[in-house]
C-alpha cells in the first residue's frame, strides 16, 4: 500500500457520562489519550479529532496530530467523517480512545480486508463465555462462511436450536471499523435506520443500506475503558508491565 493511503481516526470527547474526562486521566503518567495514540500510530498516520480544545491542546503537546471538529455530532462515526471528507486516503478506520491495549496487527489485518475490495470491515473476537452471551452490552454477530457480517445484536446470535440457543462459542464485536472513504462519506450522509435505532447500534445502517462489512478475526480482545473500576484495572496493569507504560 503507498504511504499516506490510510489514516486512523481516534475520535474522543470530554464527556462521559460513566467517567467524565475520561481521554485526559493521567493516573500513569500520560493521558489515556496519548496511551491509545501510542497504540496505533505505527500502523498507519493517526489523526486525533475532538470538539474539546483541553484534549486538542493535550494530543498536540505529546506529539499527535489533532484537528477540532464540530460539536454537534451525534456520534464519533459523524466525527471521524468530517476528518476524512477533508484527508485525500483511500481507507480510514475508526479507532476508539478508551482501548489502549488495541493490537496493531488486529488492525493491520483489518485493513488488509479494505485493500482486498470491502467496502467496510470491522473486528470480532471469538468467546464461549456465558457472560457475553447475556450481556446486551456486548454485541454478537452472526455471520456468513466468508466472513460477511449478517446481523450484529445485544441479543445472543445466532440461536442454536438443538442445543438450547446458545452455541458452544460466537462472535463478539469490538467496535473498531474500517472504511474505505468513498463508503464513510456515504454512510455518514444516511439517516439513522429502523433496525439501527432499535438496537442503537449504528452498523445496522451500514447493512440496511445495503453494505456489505467483512469481519476481521482480532486475536486479542482488548479491553475497553467505560467505568473507573475500569481505569483502575488499566493503571494496574501498566505498574505490572511498566516497559508498556
Amino acid at each position: 500500500m503507498p504511504p499516506g493511503r490510510a489514516v486512523i481516526v481516534i475520535p474522543a470527547r470530554y464527556a462521559s457520562t460513566r467517567l467524565p474526562g475520561k481521554p485526559l486521566l493521567r493516573s500513569t503518567g500520560k493521558p489515556l489519550i496519548q496511551h491509545a495514540w501510542e497504540a496505533v500510530r505505527q500502523v498507519a498516520r493517526t489523526v486525533i479529532a475532538t470538539d474539546d480544545e483541553r484534549i486538542f491542546e493535550t494530543a498536540i503537546a505529546f506529539g499527535a496530530e489533532a484537528c477540532m471538529t464540530s460539536d454537534a455530532h451525534s456520534s464519533g462515526t459523524d466525527r471521524v467523517a468530517e476528518v476524512a471528507s477533508t484527508l485525500d486516503v483511500d481507507y480510514v478506520i475508526n479507532v476508539q480512545g478508551d482501548e489502549p491495549d488495541l493490537q496493531p496487527d488486529d488492525l493491520r489485518r483489518l485493513l488488509a480486508l479494505l485493500e482486498n475490495g470491502a467496502p467496510m470491515a470491522t473486528l470480532v473476537f471469538r468467546s464461549q463465555a456465558d457472560e457475553d452471551w447475556l450481556s446486551p452490552h456486548v454485541v454478537k454477530v452472526a455471520a456468513s462462511e466468508s466472513g460477511r457480517a449478517l446481523y450484529f445484536s445485544r441479543a445472543g446470535i445466532p440461536f442454536d436450536r438443538d442445543h438450547g440457543g446458545r452455541p458452544e462459542s460466537f462472535l463478539v464485536h469490538l467496535g473498531v471499523y474500517g472504511y474505505r472513504r468513498e463508503t464513510l462519506l456515504q454512510l455518514a450522509g444516511l439517516p439513522p435506520s429502523p433496525l439501527e435505532k432499535s438496537e442503537r447500534l449504528e452498523q445496522l445502517r451500514a447493512l440496511e443500506a445495503g453494505i456489505s462489512i467483512m469481519l476481521a478475526r482480532a486475536r486479542y480482545r482488548p479491553q475497553g475503558i467505560d467505568t473507573p473500576a475500569d481505569y483502575q484495572r488499566f493503571c494496574k496493569s501498566m505498574t505490572s508491565n511498566p516497559e508498556t507504560a
